[in-house]
């Protein structure tokens, strides 16, 4: 099981993990790059080191396609690339049927169709994260998707939604036949 719990202790938060084989007990200065001096050297303790290791966190994580750790690095602040990574984990990857994929990893939310390497057409779902208030998205969406009927003609639904002043409403819907 997987969990992060965040504590106020001594006036120091602290953060106890079980997130990718990590039991230790961390502080946010261990989490997030910081300079104890002004001019020092950016250090973080948690992913110190993590180009080093990178290779046995993708099997720790079985992670299907191997992503260089110089892309992982280079885009790790590019909303795209996670879904990008969805899109080459599962719709490219020649070992893996899925053709519908649904997160809620980011800020900005997103659907978006493409194909997969039989040419068949799939969707990935960013419904983005739920929060209080951003005054400059909306923040609360959701996604239903409606399996396909017996009948031939029918098509499995995605409909993704923005549940705004008390109402649902639809922001963009894709249909795939299976």
């Amino acid at each position: 099981m997987n969990y992060l719990t965040v504590k106020n202790r001594f006036d120091e938060n602290l953060i106890l993990t079980n997130v990718d084989g990590f039991k230790g007990t961390f502080s946010v200065n261990d989490l997030v790059p910081h300079r104890t001096q002004p001019d020092g050297k950016i250090e973080v303790k948690l992913h110190n080191g993590i180009q080093d290791t990178w290779d046995q966190r993708q099997k720790l994580n079985r992670l299907p396609v191997h992503i260089p750790v110089k892309r992982a690095i280079i885009n790790s602040d590019n909303l795209l690339e996670t879904d990008e990574q969805a899109r080459i984990q599962y719709f490219m990857n020649p070992a893996s049927d899925k053709r519908i994929v649904v997160f809620g990893h980011t800020h900005a939310p997103t659907m978006v169709a493409s194909m997969n390497t039989e040419g068949l057409k799939c969707v990935n779902v960013n419904s983005g994260t739920w929060i209080d208030h951003n005054p400059n998205s909306t923040t609360i969406q959701f996604v239903v998707i409606s399996r396909q009927k017996a009948d031939t003609s029918s098509k499995t639904l995605v409909k993704f939604y923005n549940f705004e002043n008390e109402l649902a409403n639809i922001m963009a819907e894709e249909s795939l036949s299976f």
